[in-house]
């Protein structure tokens, strides 16, 4: 896909039904495998103590965020040397 300023207007209106699909395709796939993944480990037993959730939140953090998982790490830890 063209970046939308090199793009004309009928080029734009056309691209649309491929932008939402690719949009829809990859909020689903990241968060569907995400959920996926946390019900079966529940389910499993493997998540059940403090630590292995932790883990599993630090991992699903930098999985579903990818580039601004380490400032959104940062912030939660701000919040918690403000308590």
């Amino acid at each position: 896909m063209k970046d939308i300023k090199e793009m004309t207007a009928w080029e734009t209106f056309k691209d649309l039904p491929n932008r939402a699909i690719s949009l829809i395709w990859n909020l689903f796939s990241r968060w569907g495998l995400a959920l996926v993944l946390t019900f079966f480990l529940i389910y499993r037993g493997v998540l059940s103590d403090w630590y292995s959730v932790l883990a599993w939140l630090v991992f699903m953090l930098f999985f579903l965020f990818k580039t601004e998982a380490p400032e959104m790490l940062e912030k939660i830890l701000k919040l918690k040397e403000l308590k």
